[in-house]
């Protein structure tokens, strides 16, 4: 049971950081739109797709 529980556990912390590790990508971009900086650019240092950067653009 023990090992079931650790593990839960360990998989919730890395889904906890993928998720703060992507808000944080997208606080990047809207930052970085926000100072001028070119979409395609923002794509390459972030990763993001253009798609989710044009809507961040959007909103």
């Amino acid at each position: 049971m023990f090992a079931e529980v650790y593990s839960y556990d360990n998989e919730l912390m890395y889904v906890g950081r993928q998720e703060g590790r992507q808000e944080g990508l997208i606080e990047v971009a809207r930052t970085s739109l926000a100072n001028g900086l070119d979409i395609d650019t923002i794509a390459l240092i972030t990763g993001l797709d253009l798609e989710t950067i044009k809507n961040l653009n959007e909103a």
